[in-house]
C-alpha cells in the first residue's frame, strides 16, 4: 500500500492511535508558536503508511482494543470478556449513562450454548450475541427489534481480513497466526 499524501487518514496508526502523541508537532514546536512563531506544518513523525481499518478489525478479534457500542466509548465489549462479565459492566454504564440493558438470554442452537444481551443506547438497539462464551456478533435493531444490520461479526472480520494488503504492518500481515 503505497500513499501519495501523508495524513492520519492514511497512517496505519489511526484507529489504535498507538504513536499519535508528538506525531504532528514537537514540544519545540508548540513552545515557539506559545512565543508567537507560526506553527509549522504538521511532520507526521511517526507516520507508517498502512491499513489501520485492518490493524483495528485485529486488535478487535485478539481482544487487543474493545468493540465501541455506543457513545463516545462507555458502552463496550471485550471479545474476551465472559458475557455475565459484559452484561455486569454495560449494566454499570446503563446506570451512569442512562442506556437500558436487558438481561441475559440463554438457549441452545445447534449444539451450541447461545447466550444473547440487547442494550439501547444513544447511538441504537444491539444485540450482543455469544456462541459457546465467545462474542458472534453484534446485531443493530429497529424499534420492533427486527435485525437492521450486522455491527460486529466475527467471520465477517476474518473473512474481510483475508481481502487485505497488510504486508506493511509486522503486526497484522500475518494475522491468521494466534486467531482460533
Amino acid at each position: 500500500m503505497k500513499t501519495e499524501k501523508k495524513s492520519c487518514e492514511t497512517c496505519l496508526y489511526m484507529a489504535t492511535h498507538e504513536k499519535c502523541d508528538g506525531c504532528l508537532h514537537t514540544k519545540e514546536d508548540y513552545e515557539l508558536f506559545r512565543n508567537g512563531s507560526e506553527m509549522p506544518p504538521f511532520r507526521y513523525l511517526y507516520y507508517k503508511d498502512g491499513n489501520w481499518l485492518g490493524r483495528s478489525m485485529l486488535y478487535e478479534l485478539t481482544g487487543k482494543q474493545n468493540i465501541v457500542i455506543g457513545g463516545t466509548g462507555e458502552a463496550e465489549v471485550n471479545i474476551k470478556q465472559k458475557p455475565s462479565e459484559v452484561s455486569k459492566h454495560l449494566h454499570y454504564v446503563a446506570e451512569q449513562c442512562g442506556y437500558i440493558v436487558g438481561t441475559l438470554h440463554k438457549s441452545r442452537v445447534n449444539e451450541a450454548d447461545v447466550v444473547s444481551l440487547k442494550i439501547s443506547t444513544s447511538e441504537g438497539t444491539f444485540r450482543l450475541i455469544w456462541h459457546d462464551n465467545q462474542l458472534d456478533r453484534i446485531e443493530r435493531l429497529d424499534q420492533q427489534g427486527n435485525i437492521i444490520d450486522s455491527f460486529w461479526d466475527r467471520q465477517n472480520i476474518r473473512d474481510t481480513l483475508q481481502t487485505f494488503d497488510n504486508s506493511t504492518d509486522p503486526l497484522v500481515s500475518n494475522y491468521n497466526d494466534g486467531l482460533t
